[in-house]
């Protein structure tokens, strides 16, 4: 999802390794900030991830989260429900580990 939608994906190396070690710390994250209380979106992601969306740009949209991710202004509930909300259209099953032993 890191490549243009029109652009062939070099998917050599280490490519795929790390898609799904990124997609696993994503899913740990989501599980810890499940615990914090809901906040909502921040109103400026809502729009980035809207444009994103409106113009099918998952690459976007993946930048979006890991710069999310590690961004301490953000609550942790706000964190979560952002990554939620995404992973209705990216399928990616972000809440996977939700109640699982860490």
């Amino acid at each position: 999802m890191s490549f243009r939608l029109h652009q062939p994906a070099d998917l050599t190396g280490g490519v795929v390794p790390d898609a799904r070690e990124t997609v696993r710390d994503w899913r740990r994250r989501v599980a810890r900030w499940a615990e914090s209380p809901s906040k909502p979106v921040p109103a400026h992601l809502a729009e980035a991830v809207q444009a994103a969306f409106d113009d099918l740009d998952a690459p976007s949209i993946v930048a979006l989260l890991h710069g999310l991710a590690h961004d301490d202004s953000v609550p942790a509930g706000a964190k979560f429900e952002t990554f939620v909300y995404v992973d209705r259209v990216l399928s990616l099953d972000l809440p996977s580990e939700i109640g699982k032993p860490a």
